[in-house]
């Protein structure tokens, strides 16, 4: 009988047979063994279940789930019920883990207690050239602290990482309340944000681990960034709350939701004026001196 797995690699597809082997085979190639993937196929249209069908018959520790399209905070989530190790590693279908990744951060959460191991990551962007062929961009490293002390507001405010870059320990993922379906674009930050709103510790792990595909600059329709900023104004409602139930409102997590309202409100006030008015209403709240400072600051100019 087969050891029992250490990490679970968790990842949603839906329609991704572009580059879906290319994810899996990054998950073969973990200098580690003991892991179990998990793909839940989210009602994909394209190859992407014939792809997934012939992975499973040839590797073992792979398991297909299959749904109806619920989105992918609905398969995260059926994939981390479904999984069976003490460690959670979130990928999605068309980014990749780098090898060694899976070992090196379960062993940063082992050697320093944590809960979520961070790497360092590189984007993997579009050549420009109209091939759609990805080449090697940036690489992000940074460490929470570069961003702010809080972890809480470091997560909440400033610092984001993608899936790939995170190793989770089942537990803290559990006791984050699941993935958030209704939180449509910014689920995979707020899950990492409930993490840390739960207490996790955080450990950096000083080296490339992920690469992170980015779609085209122009590929962001204003629906989907007037989508963004909604959730991310739900968000920042939610977070505020919590913190003020908890008597946990510092001085520095005030300042980070007025810095988070002030800039949804600049990307609003055209194209929502309701949600506009409620980012002033939260910057009143926040702020006692807002309303006589909004004209220096050129709100009243902005509003509808």
């Amino acid at each position: 009988m087969p050891p029992e797995p250490l990490v679970s690699v968790l990842v949603p597809c839906f329609d991704k047979e572009a580059h879906l082997e290319e994810t899996l085979e990054s998950v073969y190639r973990q200098t580690m063994d003991r892991w179990e993937l998990v793909v839940v196929d989210d009602g994909s249209t394209d190859a992407s279940p014939e792809i997934l069908h012939a992975a499973a018959r040839a590797e073992p520790r792979l398991r297909v789930l299959r749904s109806a399209n619920r989105g992918a905070g609905a398969a995260r989530q059926w994939a981390l019920e479904a999984s069976r190790a003490p460690y959670v590693q979130y990928l999605d279908a068309d980014d990749l883990l780098l090898p060694g990744a899976l070992e090196a951060r379960m062993a940063a959460l082992e050697r320093e207690r944590g809960d979520v191991a961070y790497s360092d990551w590189q984007r993997l962007e579009l050549d420009g050239e109209g091939r759609g062929r990805f080449v090697p961009g940036a690489i992000e490293s940074r460490r929470l602290d570069d961003v702010d002390p809080d972890p809480q507001v470091a997560w909440f405010g400033g610092y984001w990482a993608p899936p790939a870059a995170l190793l989770f320990t089942r537990d803290i993922s559990l006791r984050t309340g699941g993935w958030r379906r209704d939180l449509e674009v910014i689920q995979d930050a707020r899950h990492v944000l409930d993490a840390a709103l739960a207490g996790a510790r955080f450990v950096h792990v000083p080296e490339v681990g992920a690469l992170y595909r980015v779609a085209a600059s122009n590929s962001i329709s204003q629906g989907r960034r007037l989508a963004l900023v909604r959730d991310a104004f739900r968000n920042a409602d939610e977070v505020g709350h919590q913190w003020r139930e908890r008597n946990q409102l510092t001085a520095r997590r005030r300042e980070a939701l007025i810095g988070c309202y002030e800039v949804l409100a600049r990307s609003c006030h055209a194209a929502d004026p309701e949600l506009f008015r409620g980012c002033l209403s939260r910057l009143e709240e926040l702020s006692p001196g807002f309303r006589a400072a909004s004209g220096l600051l050129g709100w009243r100019r902005l509003r509808p």
